[in-house]
Parts: structure tokens; C-alpha cells; sequence
């Protein structure tokens, strides 16, 4: 995916929480823009209940309605992308840029997840600190095989650093990695556009 087009920051509002790239059979080129998103789009991707296209956006939950218990995954669907081969000798790169805007309402919500998966269904009982990744049957399981970027806004765990990071997940919502990002004048909560780029 390559760099959105600034002028539009509302742009993607983040294929996350999740947002789902499935690994598959082999693609030899995956390069996608989406300046924004509308109609036009919208058999580019699945949708889990209460996700959809809204005000050139995807939006992962609704956004009215009780909130409690909300998750949900968009899905790029049009392709998919393969990171290895069968004997997992040649490893491939990608790169996303994405726009992200996470406005909690009435207290509700916890943040979102960029996932790289094999599995596009959204597990149940997956909402809250699991951010649509896993559930607390799934959540270390080596069968997830799954790689997440999450953007926290609550401290969930004893181990999260605090309300307002950044975290790497493998296989698990327990990030390996974390990093603050209010010493960066960046609050993921605040309803704001944050540019996002993740290269692998």
C-alpha cells in the first residue's frame, strides 16, 4: 500500500481492530492506494458484523448504538499476500502507510490492531483488551499464527507500559515489543489523524 494522500486525512480510518491482511497463496506484486473509501470499494473487503465503509472511512465498530463489547475486522480480500515460501527459505517485504483516528465514546474502547493472519474470521469473545486479535481461549496460541501492530489506549495488562502505546503481538495480544508514545506528543485516543507506517 502506498503512502494516502494527506490532503484527505480521514482517509483510513485504519485496517485494524481489526484490520486483517490474509497470507495465502502466493501474490508476486500486492500494491493497493486507497485515498479513500466509498461504494466502490466495498467487494474489496470483508466486513464483520457492525464494520463498514462510512464517511470515506472504514470504520472497524459502529459508531452509535451500545459500544460495550464492540470489536470488529476489515479484511483486505481483493488478494493476498505471501511472506514465504513452502520451505520458508525466501522471505518477501511489504510496506503500509495508513491513516488511523480512534475516538472513544462514552469510555468505551481500548484501541485497534494491524494484523497479518491467516485467518480472516473475528474470534468471539474478542472485543476489549483483545482488540479483535485473539480471546483469552486463543491468546498465545501457536495455531493464531499472527502478527499484530496494536495501538493501545488502555492499560489492559500489568505488563503495558501505560494508556497509550504501541505494541508488537505475536500470536498473542501480550506485545514482545512496546513503545510509548505520549513523549512523542502523540495520543491515540484523542480522536485525532495519526499517520502510520509499518515496513516488514
Amino acid at each position: 500500500m502506498t503512502k494516502p494522500n494527506t490532503s484527505s486525512l480521514s482517509s483510513f480510518f485504519c485496517i485494524a481492530c481489526a484490520a486483517v491482511v490474509i497470507l495465502g497463496r502466493t501474490c508476486s506484486c500486492l500494491q493497493f492506494t486507497y485515498p479513500n473509501f466509498n461504494a466502490s470499494n466495498r467487494d474489496d473487503f470483508s466486513f464483520s458484523p457492525g464494520s463498514a465503509i462510512s464517511n470515506n472511512s472504514l470504520q472497524i465498530t459502529p459508531n452509535a448504538g451500545n459500544m460495550t463489547h464492540r470489536s470488529g475486522r476489515v479484511v483486505y480480500a481483493k488478494e493476498t499476500l505471501k511472506l514465504w515460501n513452502s520451505k520458508r527459505t525466501a522471505l518477501t517485504s511489504f510496506r503500509t502507510d495508513f491513516m488511523l483516528n480512534i475516538l472513544p465514546q462514552n469510555g468505551t474502547g481500548e484501541g485497534m490492531a494491524f494484523m497479518l493472519t491467516n485467518n480472516p474470521s473475528l474470534p468471539s469473545n474478542s472485543s476489549g483488551q483483545w482488540l479483535g486479535v485473539c480471546n483469552n481461549q486463543t491468546d498465545g496460541a501457536k495455531t493464531n499464527q499472527l502478527v499484530a501492530v496494536e495501538f493501545d489506549t488502555r492499560k489492559s495488562y500489568q505488563d503495558d507500559l501505560d494508556g497509550n502505546h504501541v505494541g508488537l503481538d505475536l500470536n498473542s495480544i501480550k506485545s514482545v515489543q512496546q513503545h510509548p508514545l505520549s513523549n512523542q506528543s502523540i495520543v491515540l485516543s484523542s480522536g485525532s489523524d495519526v499517520l502510520v507506517g509499518i515496513k516488514y
